[in-house]
C-alpha cells in the first residue's frame, strides 16, 4: 500500500477546498442573481420597454446558438471550447429561466397581436429548451393557453409537451397509430401529462 507523501496531501486537500469552495460560492451567488432578476423585470412596464427586453433575451440566444454551431464545426462536438460553450449557454439558461418566470408572474404571456411573433415566442422558447421541469410544469396552463389563443404554433407547443412528458417519464411519448395530426398528437400528449 502506497502512502501518500506530504506534497500529494497537501495537493489533495488544496483541490478539497477549492472545489468545496467553488460549489458554496455558486450557491451564495443564486440569491443575487435572483435578486438582479426580480429587480430588472420590475423595472420593465408593459408595451415598448418589455418588448425590447424580450427581443434581447431572443437575439442573445440565438447569437450563443450560432457560436456553438460555429466552435462544433471548428473544433468538434466534445472538444474543450465546445465544452465551454456549453457552460456558458447553461448559464444564460439558468438566467434565463429566472427572467421568463418574472416576467409571466408580472405581465402573464405576451400575446403575438400586441408584441409581435417573435416576443411572444420567447417565453416557449425559454421554457421548451430548460432543463427545469418545475418551470415546465408550473408555466403548463399559460402556454397551453398561448397555443389556444394562437400566441404560438401547434408544432411549437407539441415540442414543449414532448420535452416536459421526458422529463416527468424519462422517457419519449409514443403514439399508438403512425399517422396521426398535430392536433391528435397535442390532444394525447394534454392527457398523458401528469399536472
Amino acid at each position: 500500500m502506497k502512502i501518500l507523501s506530504v506534497t500529494h496531501f497537501a495537493l489533495l486537500a488544496s483541490l478539497f477546498t477549492f472545489l468545496l469552495t467553488a460549489c458554496k460560492s455558486e450557491q451564495a451567488n443564486q440569491p443575487n442573481l435572483q435578486e438582479e432578476v426580480t429587480t430588472e423585470v420590475n423595472t420593465l412596464e408593459p408595451g415598448k420597454s418589455l418588448k425590447e427586453y424580450m427581443n434581447t433575451i431572443f437575439i442573445t440566444g440565438r447569437n450563443l446558438s450560432k457560436k456553438s454551431d460555429n466552435i462544433v464545426k471548428k473544433y468538434g462536438e466534445n472538444s474543450p471550447e465546445h465544452l465551454a460553450m456549453k457552460k456558458e449557454r447553461l448559464a444564460v439558461d439558468k438566467r434565463n429561466d429566472m427572467v421568463v418566470d418574472a416576467i409571466l408572474k408580472k405581465f402573464g404571456y405576451p400575446t403575438n397581436q400586441e408584441y409581435g411573433p417573435v416576443v411572444s415566442m420567447v417565453p416557449w422558447l425559454v421554457i421548451h429548451q430548460s432543463e427545469s421541469l418545475e418551470l415546465k410544469e408550473k408555466h403548463f396552463d399559460l402556454i397551453h393557453n398561448a397555443y389556444k389563443n394562437g400566441d404560438i404554433d401547434g408544432n411549437s407547443f407539441s415540442m414543449y409537451l414532448n420535452s416536459l412528458f421526458i422529463l416527468q417519464n424519462g422517457k419519449n411519448f409514443s403514439m399508438n397509430k403512425t399517422s396521426f395530426s398535430i392536433e391528435e398528437e397535442i390532444e394525447a400528449l394534454v392527457a398523458a401529462i401528469k399536472k
